[in-house]
């Protein structure tokens, strides 16, 4: 699994992550029999050229080890279960990369756990109990990856590079008359480099697809461009409860939160927390604006590290964040994504001293997450652990240097209002050895 930012990891556990593997670290890897794992590339903040230019250098790479080590791989490149990346670019740079350059792509942003489902080609996000056509949500107008388009046929034709491919759908009704063989035929009838909807309302859908594609990746390579609920489904692993305080094995005192996603959805949830806070914080604000300047971008950083460290000494849960005003994009930055790099190393510059001091890490939003994880917390591996909180994923970091630390992965678009609140306090209370909760918390359906 190519992951573009570390949000895939949300529906499984007892999986490896790698982050920049060598031919030599992946040959090891295909030694040990893992039967999945994740190579994180954070290419959702990266501009198109270059996150291509990344999926070829993995899939030259994971080519090179697969043919030393013997062993065949699949290839999937996880994405956003609301359409957000670089498609069909990096999806076709890993392809001929990895010696396939007419391989077909599975094209599949189910996510049951989040409410995103697909049926009759439209991709929906349900809220409240109504399917939203995802091009009527917020994610839409993502500036950076900005679409009109809820049927993926439409979609598909919209983004640039998909001129003249056949595109195929994979109807609901057939999946679940014809079964993991039916999909297998329609699978090995694609015509080279096309691109098939896989349609899905529920896990078992998933299922149905991920069974049919492994049967037919026996004769021919398919490249998967999936969200998370696919993952799950092509590792053959069943769902989990989430886990609890006594099962995170965090340290003891305080934790540390860091919240970068500026979507809706985390802006609420991060209302909800400092209104209600479950334990001992306090809010370290970075000022958005500072970003665009290199030198001042320093001194803020510099001046929140301090007080970072001032309160992990006294106790007390740091929860560093960006302001929330949205800023406008430059004209030499239009889709924002150079800007959001910058904000995202003034915050990563704010924990890079004391993160590893803190009994657990909770990253909020996907290039925030992966940013805490490499640059923050100097990992290079690290195991996903499980869930949390459905949809967001725990890890066991192993930095360069220290014990490992439990590192939270909580999406940006991910979850009710309350469970940003929910996640620091089953937090905490693993890091004070209690199971009690500071209140009742909101019970799945509520979530």
């Amino acid at each position: 699994m190519l992951d573009d930012d570390p949000t895939g990891t949300q529906t499984v556990h007892r999986v490896p992550v790698l982050i920049d593997p060598d031919v030599p670290a992946l040959i090891e890897l295909l030694g040990r029999r893992a039967r999945m794992a994740f190579l994180l590339t954070n290419s959702r903040s990266l501009p198109e050229a270059r996150a291509a230019a990344l999926a070829a250098r993995l899939g030259n790479r994971i080519r090179l080890a697969s043919r030393r080590s013997g062993r065949a791989v699949s290839l999937v490149s996880r994405s956003d279960s609301t359409l957000r990346g670089h498609f069909p670019a990096e999806v076709d740079a890993l392809a001929v990369a990895f010696g396939e350059p007419d391989a077909p792509v599975l094209l599949m942003p189910y996510f049951g756990d989040g409410g995103r489902l697909t049926i009759g080609d439209v991709h929906y996000l349900v809220r409240d109990d109504r399917p939203v056509p995802v091009a009527e949500t917020e994610y839409a107008h993502d500036p950076a990856f900005r679409y009109a388009e809820s049927n993926l046929r439409d979609w598909v034709v919209a983004r640039r590079g998909t001129a003249g491919r056949p595109i195929v759908s994979l109807p609901l009704d057939e999946v679940r008359r014809g079964g993991p063989r039916w999909v297998t035929e329609a699978l090995l009838t694609l015509p080279p480099r096309a691109i098939a909807i896989g349609n899905a309302a529920d896990d078992r859908d998933a299922e149905v697809l991920a069974a049919g594609t492994i049967e037919a990746e026996r004769s021919r390579v398919i490249v998967a461009r999936t969200a998370a609920g696919y993952v799950r489904a092509r590792n053959g692993q069943q769902r989990r409860p989430d886990l609890g305080p006594g099962q995170l094995r965090v340290g003891r005192g305080p934790g540390l939160v860091v919240v970068g996603s500026h979507v809706v959805t985390t802006t609420r949830q991060l209302e909800r927390l400092v209104a209600d806070p479950p334990a001992a914080l306090e809010v370290v604000e970075i000022p958005a604006p500072a970003a665009m300047n290199s030198r001042r971008a320093a001194r803020v950083g510099r001046a929140a590290a301090a007080r970072v460290g001032t309160l992990l000494d006294g106790g007390v849960t740091p929860v560093v964040v960006t302001s929330r005003q949205p800023l406008d994009p430059s004209a030499d930055d239009p889709s924002g994504l150079r800007l959001a790099g910058r904000i995202s190393r003034v915050l990563v510059s704010a924990i890079r001293a004391d993160g590893h001091r803190a009994a657990w890490v909770l990253a909020k939003g996907g290039i925030t997450s992966s940013d805490v994880a490499t640059f923050g917390l100097g990992a290079r591996s690290a195991t996903v652990l499980g869930q949390l909180l459905p949809g967001v994923p725990v890890w066991r970091v192993r930095p360069r240097d220290g014990p490992p630390v439990v590192l939270v992965v909580f999406p940006g678009n991910v979850g009710g209002p309350d469970d940003l609140r929910t996640a620091v306090d089953r937090l905490s209370r693993a890091a004070s050895g209690t199971d009690r909760p500071t209140r009742r918390e909101p019970d799945a359906a509520a979530r």
